[in-house]
């Protein structure tokens, strides 16, 4: 067919054919149909290229139509119908199709009309009327076929369906049971992951037992052969409950948490429960239960106790009531064991905090103590050499000599290091007025060493702060303003303090070169920074460093300010 023929019937169609060129734009082929001048004038020009922001519609599609395209084959994709408004408020109705034509990409889009889907509609209905005339029709002539044998098979009918019927009632009444199940154990689940402690946990388990387990009595015990002890965590009886009485193990317990520790359960029937709570009042023996459940709770192969249920109806509790008991123990075996291991962990790191505040406090003293010993006792010492070398000179008569010129002058330099060691080990200014002169006496120190000038802000703290506190303190912008002496390459420093509250705040900042934290911090690096966080942290305190190459340092420290009698008063000693 030539291409004159063509394009005459694809306007008479009212179809618009684009086709991708080389350059990957869609180009128009042959005329432009009439809609499209009139819609797209611009698509319709001279140009006669579709470009995806003709509009949104054809943006959308034509993303579909690129994922076509790349499929191998002759692959269709269809936008289906879908409207557009002309500039003078007209709409057209558009369908367009994506495929491949002899290996070029294609677009063909045409007009169908406003009511193209009520046609396409009706003929749907249509269709499916027809569908189900002809489906009527078979079924008459199926019905008149089985008409004779349907009286022979009704009781037959009756019977399969009351047999159905049952068994759906069955399967329901299944489902039912075990929705119920699953929100049961969900709620113990999420109660055991809020309690905190094995005595919370086992009580949130038994609060929510009743409506899973058939059951009169129910207990959770925690069991430690080693030390033949048992403790109730938590029993509930008659709605009553009750924890926190402990026994030493019978004989007869032990060799029952011995048959425990397989992992499997344990039935007793007509017999004491080995596990229930003594009466209180003497005289009175604990009753028989016909039927008593034992489950064992098993962490990382480790017995850590016994869930035991008891019951006066033993035909009640059946082989599911065990399954469900056994998921209830299963879980509060984990949350128990991970209960006391969090305790013992939480409580190792208390122990250990409380080490390594009492570490620092004994290296203060030691400080103290030393610096005082240098001013006081080696000081007096070097004081009364240069004296005696001075006086020496003076009773010959005669000058001095140069050796003991060179003396007196080595004397003086010795009692200046001395000096010097003593403020470095512990300035009595700390302990004799506080944290504030304390810091004004090592910035101007600071300075006259360094050459780097501190510009100091502060709020006025509320009276002395504890000695544990004004030293951490102190001990921070100490080692923090040393690392800026060595490392940021600066002429100025800056420090503020401040008391906010309960809180004690310290930042430390300048703009020098700056450091890769992260390294500092793991590596325990000279510069110091681990055991300034290190001091932060022991205090129960917040540390905050900031640093990158070239953008200079930020450190923050918070401290909490404890209690009265919490710490050491300022200015005591430790013994």
């Amino acid at each position: 067919m030539s291409e004159p023929i063509l394009s005459d019937i694809l306007l008479a169609l009212k179809f618009a054919v684009f086709q991708r060129n080389s350059a990957g734009s869609l180009r128009l082929v042959g005329e432009a149909p009439t809609w499209m001048g009139e819609l797209w004038p611009v698509v319709a020009g001279s140009r006669g290229e579709l470009r995806p922001d003709t509009s949104p519609f054809v943006e959308n599609f034509l993303v579909d139509a690129a994922a076509a395209w790349q499929k191998s084959g002759n692959h269709r994709v269809s936008s289906g119908p879908w409207v557009e408004r002309a500039v003078d408020g007209r709409e057209f109705c558009l369908q367009a199709t994506a495929f491949t034509a002899g290996e070029r990409a294609t677009l063909l889009i045409e007009e169908i009309g406003p009511a193209f889907e009520e046609r396409t509609s009706l003929l749907q209905k249509a269709h499916e009327a027809a569908l189900a005339y002809e489906k009527l029709l078979r079924a008459e002539q199926a019905l008149a076929e089985q008409k004779h044998l349907l009286e022979q098979r009704v009781q037959e009918r009756t019977a399969e369906l009351s047999r159905a019927n049952a068994a759906l009632q069955h399967e329901i009444a299944t489902r039912q049971r075990y929705a119920e199940r699953l929100q049961g154990l969900r709620e113990i689940d999420r109660a055991i992951l809020a309690a905190r402690s094995p005595e919370e946990i086992a009580e949130a388990a038994l609060r929510r037992l009743d409506p899973l387990l058939p059951c009169e009595h129910a207990g959770v015990v925690e069991l430690n052969p080693e030390s033949g002890r048992a403790t109730v965590l938590a029993a509930i009886h008659g709605g009553e409950l009750s924890s926190g009485r402990g026994w030493r193990l019978s004989p007869a317990q032990l060799r029952e948490a011995r048959v425990l520790s397989s992992g499997e359960l344990h039935r007793t029937t007509n017999a004491a429960n080995l596990f229930e709570l003594r009466p209180d009042r003497p005289g009175r023996e604990p009753g028989v239960w016909p039927l008593i459940v034992d489950l064992p709770l098993v962490a990382e192969e480790t017995l850590v106790g016994v869930l035991t249920l008891a019951t006066r109806t033993p035909a009640a509790f059946t082989l599911e009531h065990e399954e469900i008991a056994g998921e209830i123990a299963a879980q509060l075996a984990i949350s128990i064991r991970q209960a006391r291991l969090f305790a013992q962990l939480s409580a190792g790191r208390e122990q250990m905090r409380a080490l390594s505040l009492r570490l620092v406090d004994v290296q203060e003293t030691e400080r103290r103590f030393m610096a005082h010993e240098l001013h006081d006792e080696i000081g007096q010492l070097l004081t009364g050499l240069k004296l005696t070398l001075e006086l020496s000179g003076h009773e010959s008569g005669h000058p001095p000599d140069a050796n003991v010129r060179e003396a007196i002058a080595l004397a003086d330099e010795l009692m200046e290091r001395v000096r010097q060691l003593s403020l470095d080990l512990r300035p009595q200014i700390l302990d004799d007025l506080g944290l504030l002169p304390a810091l004004h006496w090592l910035f101007k120190r600071y300075h006259r060493q360094t050459g780097v000038q501190v510009r100091f802000r502060h709020t006025s703290l509320e009276g002395r702060l504890p000695s544990q506190l004004e030293t951490a303190a102190f001990r921070i912008v100490q080692e923090a303003l040393s690392n800026i002496a060595r490392h940021a390459g600066v002429q100025e420093a800056s420090v503020r303090v401040w008391q906010n509250g309960a809180r004690l705040g310290v930042l430390v900042e300048d703009r020098g070169r700056g450091f890769d934290v992260e390294q500092a911090l793991a590596g325990h690096a000279s510069c110091g920074v681990a055991g300034m966080r290190e001091r932060a942290v022991m205090l129960g305190g917040e540390f905050h460093l900031e640093s990158n190459d070239g953008e200079g340092t930020r450190l923050m420290v918070e401290l909490p300010l404890p209690q009265k009698d919490d710490l050491e008063p300022a200015g005591g000693t430790t013994p």
